[in-house]
């Protein structure tokens, strides 16, 4: 069940389960883009800062790559946990991603990083989180 809203705040997000413990929803960018806003955006802005090698603002930014797609590229860097960089000396420091969050940025990618839904290209629908396993 998806509520309306803006969709950028915390407390908008809600998790999505069946009661087996699977996603009960193909997940899109609508949903990993307040992550990525929250933890990423940061560095991977445009132009990109503090060594961050491209932007991540938008849908876009997710499918380029030369050889690979960038959200190819995310999942390695989020597995071999090097992104968030918590070793980067910044102020604020960069705090680790949280394991919902983790969870919910490499099941968009292992599902195939999906567009916004057509009927809701803005993303003002509730995002998806889902639960740490």
């Amino acid at each position: 069940m998806l509520t309306s809203g803006c969709g950028n705040a915390e407390s908008d997000v809600v998790e999505k389960r069946t009661d087996g413990g699977a996603l009960d929803a193909q997940l899109t960018w609508c949903d990993v883009e307040p992550i990525l806003q929250a933890h990423c955006q940061r560095c991977h802005t445009d132009p990109p800062e503090n060594g961050a090698p491209f932007p991540l603002l938008t849908y876009a930014d997710t499918q380029e790559g030369a050889s690979t797609h960038r959200f190819e590229q995310m999942a390695a860097a989020l597995d071999a946990n090097f992104m968030p960089p918590e070793w980067l000396e910044v102020e604020p420091p960069v705090e680790p991603l949280p394991c919902a969050e983790k969870t919910t940025l490499l099941a968009w990618i292992d599902q195939g990083a999906a567009p916004p839904p057509e009927d809701d290209a803005s993303c003002l629908a509730t995002p998806t989180l889902l639960a740490c396993p």
